[in-house]
């Protein structure tokens, strides 16, 4: 990897990590696998990430006070992050 490639990898990641920040107790929609959708609110996550922690969320079961959720389960997850909302 050359020098440019570290430094996008860095940038990239950095913005990653703030917008982990900036999703804390923000609502949140995941995508997972068999076609499932399920919302809740955004709490944190695991150093790597490997799992995400999400409260009070809406699953076709039913509801669930915390969650953990293995990231390779999630095809892909929303957080508006727009607070003039």
């Amino acid at each position: 990897m050359n020098e440019d490639e570290k430094k996008t990898r860095t940038n990239l990641r950095e913005k990653f990590l703030k917008s982990l920040m900036h999703a804390v107790d923000k609502p949140v929609t995941l995508r997972l696998y068999e076609k499932t959708e399920v919302q809740g609110t955004f709490k944190a996550c695991d150093y790597t990430p490997v799992q995400i922690h999400v409260a009070e969320m809406n699953t076709p079961s039913g509801h669930k006070k915390d969650c953990l959720l293995r990231v390779s389960d999630i095809i892909s997850y929303s957080v508006d992050l727009d607070d003039t909302k």
